[in-house]
């Protein structure tokens, strides 16, 4: 099927999801395949439309390359939630950096911590200050506490780590060559406590950072990269990821979240009660 073809689906697919009354659509992988005439998927394939649905502000809720053909995804408009700043790297790192990334030698957890994602996140802003290793939280199964630390947090400022515990970005780090689905179900528990604006998974060989909101959708995936896809890509982890972007994203969530609550209580704000 042509680009324009392509194109003309997702723009289709954004009209169905905004006519809903639930502002989502649920759909078979394997039917929404068959809108884009794909029998066997290819990354190239994939890419191609990932890219469109971004264009057009979609964001499907599953990975599209590997949900299994019989799964339900579900599709929303990323700017109900929160739409990124658009906004491009400035600074921008040198050529020579992405070359370093792109060839590090990554074989445990830790060194994708510290020579993989930190040096990634002083890149999109962050300082030592606001770059808190091992940040405790407290997750409750049942009645009895669990102790446990999410892998690295970013932060405002350094008081606010120690004041609020609300950060801006939490990264959830695995050992190269392991499997992210784990990884991800951690994040999601650490969310619960700590509230971030975004949160990321890696395994140093690929990169999934997801916008969290509350509500009964699951969080949108903004973006996936492989290591060395880094240099073409880093202006859209930017524009989701970089200091300045997560400011404007929690400010704008706080903003809608308060005109939510302002629409639920009604015109006289007692919430409709007698």
């Amino acid at each position: 099927m042509a680009d324009r073809d392509c194109e003309a689906v997702v723009a289709r697919i954004r009209r169905a999801i905004e006519e809903s009354p639930y502002h989502s659509r649920r759909i078979r992988c394997y039917r929404l395949l068959s809108e884009f005439g794909i029998q066997k998927r290819s990354e190239l394939r994939i890419r191609r439309i990932e890219d469109l649905f971004r264009q057009y502000s979609v964001a499907v809720y599953r990975e599209f390359m590997t949900a299994p053909l019989h799964d339900w995804l579900h599709l929303g408009l990323v700017e109900d939630r929160r739409t990124a700043p658009d906004r491009s790297a400035d600074p921008r790192p040198p050529r020579a950096w992405f070359d370093r990334i792109a060839h590090l030698r990554l074989t445990t957890e830790r060194q994708v911590e510290s020579r993989f994602v930190s040096p990634q996140f002083h890149a999109l802003g962050f300082t030592d200050d606001q770059e808190t290793i091992g940040l405790p939280v407290t997750l409750w199964e049942g009645v009895h506490p669990r102790h446990a630390e999410v892998d690295l947090a970013y932060f405002a400022d350094a008081d606010r780590a120690e004041k609020s515990r609300v950060a801006f970005v939490i990264v959830e780090c695995k050992a190269p060559g392991h499997e992210l689905d784990g990884a991800l179900g951690q994040a999601l528990s650490y969310c619960e406590w700590v509230k971030p604006v975004s949160y990321v998974v890696t395994n140093g060989d690929v990169l999934r950072a997801y916008l969290h909101q509350p509500g009964p959708l699951p969080d949108p995936a903004v973006y996936i990269a492989s290591r060395q896809e880094l240099e073409a890509r880093f202006d859209e982890m930017y524009r989701y990821l970089s200091l300045g972007a997560t400011l404007e994203l929690r400010e704008r969530t706080e903003h809608i979240a308060q005109s939510h609550m302002g629409q639920s209580t009604g015109p006289s704000g007692a919430g409709g009660g007698k």
